[in-house]
């Protein structure tokens, strides 16, 4: 899960995160794939990673917002972000860290918190909270994408062009196995498509589209 860019790796400078983790519930293939794919990438970008704190939140706004509350009293001082698996726990980290004074009196780097928070997803409340200078950034599971490599699949097999390892969309096909089902399956890994994540910060294309006016 590719959930950094140019301008968001300008909040996160150095190379060691001390992180706050708020899971959605234990065990969702989301949960578990989101997780992995995160660590994946910190590692791939060359950050080290300290997992100051670690729960489950269910994917719920008030039980991020009471886990927040108690990490903050435990490690305040101690963390530099918050990584949440989607954007309304991400929401509920961001009240609590406002509500236990952990903001700055600026924002020139497009936040007022003192410790950058993360969601997914792409919600309207979020691309508010964005636009508000309080949460960070988030990422934005790409529907678009996603149809059009559906649809050429569909369009290609109704006109017989199909092979595996065929481009659908604009997506290349898979071409290596992964640990996330189906495509850790060496059989059919010319039949999958990993559509990106696209991550979205203010300077993103998305959220100068999409943000509230």
């Amino acid at each position: 899960m590719r959930i950094t860019s140019t301008s968001t790796r300008t909040r996160l400078p150095g190379k060691t995160l001390n992180m706050i983790l708020i899971l959605g519930q234990l065990g969702h293939p989301a949960q578990v794939n989101r997780e992995a794919g995160l660590l994946a990438e910190l590692k791939t970008r060359g950050y080290m990673v300290n997992t100051i704190a670690r729960d489950t939140a269910n994917w719920t706004p008030d039980q991020s917002q009471q886990k927040m509350d108690a990490w903050i009293a435990a490690y305040r001082g101690r963390f530099n972000v918050v990584a949440a698996q989607n954007d309304g726990i991400a929401l509920g980290a961001v009240e609590s860290l406002i509500q236990n004074g952990i903001t700055k009196g600026d924002a020139a780097d497009r936040t007022t918190l003192q410790v950058p928070v993360f969601g997914i997803d792409a919600t309207g409340e979020v691309l508010n909270s964005m636009k508000e200078n309080k949460l960070y950034a988030t990422v934005l599971q790409d529907a678009k994408g996603q149809s059009a490599a559906a649809f050429d699949v569909i369009y290609q097999i109704a006109t017989g062009v199909y092979k595996p390892g065929n481009p659908a969309g604009g997506t290349p096909a898979v071409t290596a196995t992964i640990d996330e089902a189906p495509a850790n399956d060496a059989s059919i890994i010319g039949q999958c498509y990993l559509v990106p994540f696209v991550p979205v910060d203010k300077n993103s294309d998305y959220y100068k589209q999409n943000a509230p006016k």
